[in-house]
Order: structure tokens, then C-alpha cells, then sequence
């Protein structure tokens, strides 16, 4: 008892404490972080593309490439998609 060592159950137990209550919360942290980039960086993909379809169907629609219909098939197309 007086040699200073934490026993062999004290061990165990600082080591069980130390894994569930700071390492696994550490790691799903991680986990949820690595996803909500993954998924912002999606969105923003996403948004991308969207704005560029945008810009591509304006800019047919101003010099006259593309008549109303065709227009508004493209803008529709596009609300479905995005």
C-alpha cells in the first residue's frame, strides 16, 4: 500500500474513465465534424452548379439563343434538380 503505485484496479478504472468519457467523445467529434464538411462541401457543389446553370440560361435567354419556352423548360428543370 505505501509503495506509491496505483493498483492494478485503479489502473483499469483511470483506463475505462479515460476511454469513455474523453476518447470516444473525442473520436464521434471527429466522426460528425469530417461529416458536416463532407456535406457542406457537397452543398456547395451543389450551389455551384446551380448558379452557373443560372448564369448559362440568362445569358442564352439576353442575346436571344434560347426563346421563353425553352427558358422557362431550362428554369424548371433546374428548380427540380436543385
Amino acid at each position: 500500500m505505501g509503495s506509491g503505485a496505483p493498483s492494478a484496479p485503479a489502473v483499469r478504472r483511470y483506463l475505462y474513465l479515460l476511454t469513455t468519457m474523453v476518447l470516444v467523445p473525442v473520436f464521434v467529434g471527429i466522426y460528425w465534424l469530417s461529416f458536416w464538411l463532407r456535406f457542406e462541401g457537397q452543398l456547395d457543389a451543389m450551389r455551384r452548379y446551380r448558379h452557373e446553370e443560372f448564369l448559362r440560361i440568362g445569358m442564352n435567354d439576353i442575346h436571344g439563343k434560347m426563346k421563353q419556352p425553352e427558358v422557362a423548360l431550362q428554369l424548371t428543370n433546374l428548380a427540380e434538380v436543385c
